[in-house]
């Protein structure tokens, strides 16, 4: 390729160059362009922009761009139309700022609407064009030329999608304007649906949809833990067959009253019921529900539904026996007769207090689900999980493990620390402990996939996380109520962009505790954000309290990222 080159561009690039190479779409295209660059070490630097996650992996060290700050968009959407934001009219102020709210932020959607307003200030009413525009955000703008400019920039992104990720990504749409979707309710639903084929045998359904939607995350075609604010609910046929229809989800609590009987949906394979008050059972047309004071009871037919893949119902709905019938079942968010339900994949349990024989009970059924993936776990009252600690194994499909602040291990469980490399799927650990060693923490450092980690205990040993340790790892929640001491060596937790630590107390710090709050974050390289929480004690003075803010702050100050810091005080 460099032989092609002119003989100046030749000569440049044997020298010192920056370059930087807008909207690269595949590999093949970056290998080309990449044999026609000199590795000299003369310090030169390439920048290449790409919507695909993956593809910016592997020409080098990612940097997602972030969505403007609400400053910086007014600015942007201000100096557009009137040159500066003190030159807006006041009678547009409170339109700009719904517009700029659907805007999201984003500055093609900003300079985009923007260029439509300007035009509209020429026209006789424009306070009433603007509004326009507003209400028209999302449904499209008719045929205003820069709006089909950026229609064409955000089709590209869809149509270089594969056909079966268009499907998956269109199925969203059916969703209503603003609502939060979870991750696992939207796979379960591509899954229920049949978007979602196995590419050879033994494929599992769930990690292919999860791979699915990390895919239209890594295409910028969505955003984690945000919602869609574009789309809105079209379907509002009501001549359906319901005979026919496999999945029923209920957004809102009113939409129930809508529904027939639910005996006519003959193949259902889907009940979606989160959203809606169940006490009001004669909604559902089902004769025998039967509603006990504020209990809520799902009448006893509902175990007939055999192809039932998914059900989820309110929290303290009470269901009949014979759920154990319902084989078929791999996200029951119940605890009852779990040991037929050998296709689980996810398990929530509650419990208000736990004795030996129960113990068995949920041990022997546990070990009987193999294909559990999720597992949730909380108690009303105290309790302790060490039963699980020896005694249970998950399989290496477990991706999800959480336990509420009153479930707690004595330490780390027997399965963690002896077995920590063959859980090659678990990327989310929420755990409680009434002690955390620094053995248990090298341990987790060696979880192979691990990406959340959120740890409270009752009190600690000094620890310290070294290099080599959590190499994936996005969040990291260390809270411990007695005193927390910790520090972060250079190269440890090298990914990690979200940091909460609690509590560091007063009062250690005239104890000769860790007086300069230097916990070593200068050592987190990807540091975006920090959460700090300090513990007033006994004897604790203001000038104590900000002699720990003020080193904190200066900690963030130094950093290279700059990293958001929030400190929290506590009694």
């Amino acid at each position: 390729m460099l032989a092609t080159t002119s003989p100046t561009t030749a000569s440049t690039l044997a020298s010192l160059y920056f370059i930087v190479i807008d909207d690269i779409w595949d590999i093949p295209s970056w290998t080309a362009i990449r044999c026609a660059l000199v590795e000299n070490n003369a310090g030169s630097r390439i920048i290449a922009t790409t919507r695909d996650f993956s593809i910016a992996e592997q020409i080098g060290i990612p940097h997602g761009l972030k969505a403007l700050t609400p400053e910086s968009s007014k600015k942007l959407f201000y100096g557009k139309i009137f040159g500066s934001e003190d030159k807006c009219p006041m009678d547009f102020v409170e339109v700009s700022e719904k517009i700029l709210n659907k805007c999201g932020n984003v500055p093609l959607a900003i300079v985009t609407i923007a260029s439509v307003l300007a035009a509209a200030n020429t026209m006789r009413n424009p306070t009433n064009e603007w509004n326009k525009v507003y209400t028209s955000i999302g449904s499209g703008l008719g045929n205003n030329h820069d709006v089909k400019n950026m229609k064409k920039i955000l089709s590209l992104s869809y149509y270089s999608l594969p056909s079966h990720l268009r499907t998956c990504f269109l199925y969203i749409s059916i969703f209503p304007e603003d609502y939060k979707i979870e991750r696992s309710r939207l796979v379960r639903m591509w899954i229920d649906e049949g978007f979602i084929e196995p590419e050879k045998d033994g494929d599992n359904l769930f990690e292919l949809g999860y791979s699915y939607f990390c895919e239209l995350i890594y295409r910028s075609l969505i955003q984690p833990l945000d919602y869609d604010s574009c789309l809105e609910l079209t379907t509002t046929q009501t001549d359906l067959k319901m005979s026919q229809v496999r999945s029923l989800s209920i957004f809102s609590g009113s939409g129930i009253s809508l529904l027939p009987s639910l005996s006519s949906f003959q193949v259902l394979r889907v009940l979606d019921l989160e959203n809606c008050d169940l006490k009001k059972g004669c909604h559902l047309d089902l004769k025998h529900t039967l509603i006990v004071t504020s209990d809520v009871r799902l009448p006893s037919t509902i175990v007939e539904l055999r192809r039932l893949m998914f059900l989820q119902v309110p929290e303290n709905t009470i269901l009949p026996e014979g759920m154990g019938n319902l084989t078929s079942l791999e996200s029951p968010n119940f605890g009852k007769e779990l040991r037929n339900l050998t296709k689980l994949r996810e398990l929530e349990l509650w419990w208000d207090e736990m004795d030996k024989s129960l113990e068995e009970v949920w041990i022997e059924s546990l070990c009987n689900l193999h294909e559990i993936q999720n597992l949730r776990i909380f108690a009303v009252g105290d309790s302790s999980l060490d039963f699980m600690g020896e005694r249970w194994m998950p399989s290496g499909r477990l991706w999800r493990f959480v336990t509420g602040v009153s479930c707690l291990f004595t330490i780390i469980p027997a399965w963690i620390r002896k077995n920590s490399s063959l859980l090659t799927n678990l990327t989310d650990l929420d755990i409680c402990l009434k002690e955390l060693r620094q053995e248990d923490l090298k341990a987790l450092g060696r979880l192979p996939t691990l990406l959340f980690l959120d740890l409270d205990a009752d009190k600690s040993e000094c620890l310290l996380t070294c290099a080599g340790e959590f190499c994936w790892l996005r969040s990291f929640r260390l809270c411990i109520k007695d005193s927390l001491q910790l520090t972060f060596q250079l190269g440890a937790l090298p990914r990690v962009e979200i940091v909460y630590l609690g509590y560091f107390s007063m009062q250690d710090t005239r104890d000769g505790g860790n007086v300069d709050f230097d916990v070593g974050l200068e050592n987190l390289l990807s540091l975006e954000l920090v959460y700090v929480y300090l513990r007033r004690t006994t004897g604790t003075i203001d000038s104590d309290m900000e002699s720990a803010k003020s080193a904190l702050r200066h900690a963030a100050q130094i950093h290279p990222n700059h990293p958001t810091l929030v400190i929290k005080e506590s009694s």
